[in-house]
């Protein structure tokens, strides 16, 4: 009795969620706001509403989190907003977790702390917040469902504005809702079919032109690989991609994948509504990570793997108590290994320890002493930061060289076409090359390990130097 009141006390879900805010609000602070991040809020603030509607077309993400930012940013606030957003999106859904599952301390404590729930939602404001919040509320509609038919049918829609890899998980949780409805010959049954038809179209009409002829994810093939037949084993390519992902030692990573299918297993086991679920959403996934994102499969995507999986086990209520305990045991441990394999210590550690790119403190240098833009430029504006530079910086003198023996001489002859040029920024691929001069570094950069984790690499990072004093 004693156990169970401890597991159960709103004191220590109270205690776990303050102790979870203050972590993630300090990391907050900490954060620098990268590419992806400054891209939706630089899109917002200053694309008219046509021009939003076709650069999200073209962007490969839903509107919900653009919709979300869209009056703050308009309305001239700060990029900090933005961050602010995802701490509150995801602080609700930890909320939901702790206070509506029925799951012990153990795995709220390894969870709302897992590196997913801890860094990658809420400190990364990118359109993935939404996601556990939307996810979660769905599981507390899910046992009405077929009482409260339009509110479900809302949150499956909003699920599926988050984010193109949620479509598969809406895709099931549609299907599953309809065929329970006409089968149960639910009153409204025809109404909530006809949403999701039209609702299909729609969609298709806006996503479908990007994905399959315009490219989208910036991946000008991907046409070729979505259309190219493809031999799909769910099994293989989640083994694959963990295999490559995981930052471990070997053994590790088949007990990472041992634990998922043991946990896999107890929810076929309970419920196959619940397990078909997990197949359609994970498997889904499993193909854009294999044939669409190749080797771009950052940890933020992949957790949602795991939030998946919480998910079904949320949504199951069985009237086995050795049912009950087996999925409270095989969560446990899955999320204790998940909890080892991405170290979320590591991580925010990394994230105080460490700056990024530079670009924001660059940035606050330029508009902090320097009045006009002619005396400050950028050399190599690629994709990768330039979204960035625009959040921080609306206008920049830049242009763009490929790292040639003859570079120092070109920069040089840049630099002569502004005679009241006086800063140069330059990133790490031809910071060799600035070296050999005699400008002054002003701003130099930490290098970050943790940089692989989102694919990137040492070119990205940024460096001011002085040009003449």
């Amino acid at each position: 009795m004693f156990y169970n009141t401890v597991m159960n006390s709103k004191k220590i879900n109270y205690v776990l969620i303050v102790i979870w805010l203050f972590i993630v609000v300090f990391t907050m602070f900490h954060h620098e706001i990268w590419r992806d991040e400054a891209r939706v809020w630089w899109f917002v603030r200053d694309l008219n509403y046509k021009e939003l509607f076709n650069s999200i077309r073209g962007d490969g993400h839903p509107y919900l989190w653009y919709l979300v930012l869209l009056p703050f940013a308009k309305s001239g606030f700060s990029p900090f907003v933005m961050q602010i957003m995802a701490v509150i999106s995801v602080f609700f859904s930890v909320c939901i977790f702790c206070f509506k599952s029925e799951f012990n301390l153990l795995i709220k404590l390894l969870f709302i702390f897992s590196s997913g729930m801890l860094y990658f939602m809420p400190v990364i404001a990118r359109n993935y917040a939404l996601i556990p919040l939307i996810l979660f509320a769905i599981a507390l509609i899910y046992p009405k469902r077929n009482k409260s038919p339009f509110l479900y049918t809302a949150g499956i829609i909003l699920l599926s504005q988050t984010h193109m890899l949620m479509w598969g998980a809406c895709f099931i949780l549609s299907i599953l809702f309809i065929i329970e409805q006409i089968k149960n010959k639910e009153k409204y049954a025809m109404v909530t079919f006809l949403i999701f038809i039209i609702y299909a179209i729609v969609s298709a009409y806006i996503y479908l032109p990007v994905i399959f002829l315009k490219g989208a994810f910036f991946h000008s093939h991907i046409a070729k690989n979505v259309l190219s037949p493809v031999h799909l084993s769910i099994f293989s390519d989640m083994k694959n991609l963990i295999m490559n992902m995981l930052i471990c030692p070997k053994v590790y990573k088949y007990i990472y994948i041992s634990s998922a299918l043991l946990l896999i297993g107890i929810i076929l086991k309970i419920n196959y509504k619940a397990f078909l679920i997990f197949l359609f959403s994970t498997g889904f996934m499993l193909y854009v990570f294999v044939h669409i994102w190749f080797e771009g499969v950052p940890y933020q995507k992949f957790f949602l793997i795991t939030l998946i999986l919480v998910f079904c086990s949320m949504i199951l209520h069985s009237k086995s108590k050795f049912d009950n305990i087996m999925l409270q045991i095989s969560l446990s441990i899955f999320l204790a290994v998940s909890f080892y394999v991405f170290n979320p210590v590591k991580l925010i550690e990394q994230e105080i320890k460490y700056k990024f790119t530079n670009t924001k403190e660059i940035a606050d240098f330029y508009n902090k002493n320097i009045k006009s833009n002619k005396k400050i430029f950028l050399v190599d504006i690629s994709y990768v930061l330039d979204d960035t530079w625009k959040v921080f910086l609306h206008s920049i003198d830049g242009v763009n060289y490929k790292p040639k023996d003859d570079y120092v001489q070109k920069i040089n002859e840049e630099i002569q076409k502004r005679p009241f040029a006086q800063y140069l920024i330059v990133n790490s691929k031809y910071r060799k090359f600035i070296n050999q001069t005699n400008y002054i570094p002003v701003i130099k950069i930490n290098y970050r390990d943790r940089v692989s984790v989102y694919g990137f690499n040492a070119e990205e990072y940024y460096y001011l130097y002085k040009i003449r004093s």
